[in-house]
């Protein structure tokens, strides 16, 4: 982990934003609307295999996605509902739980669990949809239980006691959530409920959340993940390595508790 630190003006995120950044997508060829920062050579850029910048921008504009959805868990836990006896009987598959196109949801809101109400001058409202009355679910779907809970009162679990309640099972896709819920717990973020819509997260939370997804995806390592955390969201323990553009005393502005291959400024 590299941590750059300073006051405001600086130039912390015109080293690390602007010249970094864009000059390393340059390097890889991705298309940039911005001109990168002037600077003489970037070095390794040949060995980056992918280059993620990590804001506070959200992650979706409507109550569709969620947690679990973000982090790949949502896929084992239908997975999971699918393969119990109950389930099986039925000819229920792990599509019957999808929010997109599952036979399962909520026909009126569409496995929204909300409805949009248009406003002409005002930003969108979202209300309780009055058919399944936010659980996302037709009765016949909430029927089906896995270990005596059915999927909408699953998805109502915070992260960690969705972490506790998979670990008392031993079926490779229950670890695999559980392996996802520990990463966010980490994170500090294991209040969220694994079906809260994204939409609802402040913009520090959705920071996180994109991170940990960054995390979970082992596809193209090795990766350099540039993360931007505010002062008042850090821990007050300088880490270890800080680079800092003003004087020592600036390292507490660092957040400590990120993970390795993240560069934070």
């Amino acid at each position: 982990m590299c941590c750059v630190t300073g006051v405001s003006g600086s130039g912390k995120s015109t080293l690390v934003h602007d010249v970094l950044y864009r000059n390393l997508l340059r390097q890889r060829g991705e298309v940039i609307e911005d001109e990168p920062g002037k600077v003489k050579a970037i070095e390794g850029g040949d060995k980056v295999g992918q280059v993620v910048m990590v804001d506070q921008s959200p992650l979706a504009r409507t109550p569709r996605s969620t947690p679990a959805v973000y982090v790949g868990a949502f896929d084992q836990i239908r997975q999971l509902f699918a393969d119990t006896e109950d389930a099986k009987t039925e000819g229920v598959t792990a599509g019957f739980f999808s929010f997109n196109s599952g036979d399962g949801r909520c026909e009126r809101c569409w496995g929204n669990g909300f409805e949009k109400i248009e406003m002409q001058f005002l930003s969108d409202l979202y209300v309780t949809c009055p058919e399944c009355e936010g659980k996302r679910y037709q009765p016949h779907a909430l029927r089906l239980r896995l270990r005596g809970k059915n999927i909408h009162e699953v998805l109502s679990l915070t992260v960690e006691e969705a972490a506790e309640f998979f670990g008392a099972l031993e079926s490779r896709r229950a670890k695999a959530v559980v392996a996802s819920m520990n990463m966010l717990v980490e994170a500090g973020l294991g209040y969220l409920r694994l079906g809260q819509p994204l939409n609802t997260l402040s913009g520090g939370e959705a920071q996180r959340l994109k991170l940990i997804g960054h995390l979970l995806d082992t596809q193209a390592w090795p990766r350099v993940t540039i993360q931007r955390v505010k002062p008042s969201s850090c821990s007050m323990s300088p880490p270890q390595g800080c680079i800092s553009t003003t004087s020592p005393s600036c390292s507490s502005c660092c957040s400590g508790s990120l993970k390795k291959g993240t560069a934070s400024w």
